[in-house]
């Protein structure tokens, strides 16, 4: 279980990281790519990462103040939208569908990244 959201969570950091994705997009990436994944593993690992990154940072600039309220903002969002699903419906895929069908201006609904080459 804790492999799944470890495998999570390095995708989400090397999107928002390496990537220089904002984190709600990162988060519809990920949900994207693994479908089939919980989407209270995705939950579980969005806030593993943001407590993981918070904690080795510095605060020395406003803006970063401001990032770090953002990101709690998504991860209360991301719990409200999971809370918000079936007992029987909670994979990624069904937390897409979700997002669609209540047309979410938090999480865009990311296509499936193409493979890399």
């Amino acid at each position: 279980m804790t492999d799944v959201w470890d495998k999570i969570k390095a995708q989400i950091a090397e999107l928002v990281l390496v990537e220089q994705r904002d984190f709600q997009t990162a988060i519809g990436v990920v949900c994207a790519t693994n479908p089939l994944v919980s989407s209270d593993f995705l939950l579980l690992s969005a806030i593993s990462f943001v407590t993981h990154l918070e904690s080795f940072s510095e605060f020395s600039k406003k803006e970063d103040l401001v990032q770090s309220r953002r990101r709690y903002q998504v991860i209360a969002a991301l719990a409200a939208d999971v809370a918000l699903l079936s007992t029987t419906k909670r994979k990624c895929e069904d937390l897409r569908e979700f997002w669609t069908s209540s047309a979410s201006t938090v999480f865009k609904i990311a296509t499936r990244p193409d493979p890399p080459t």
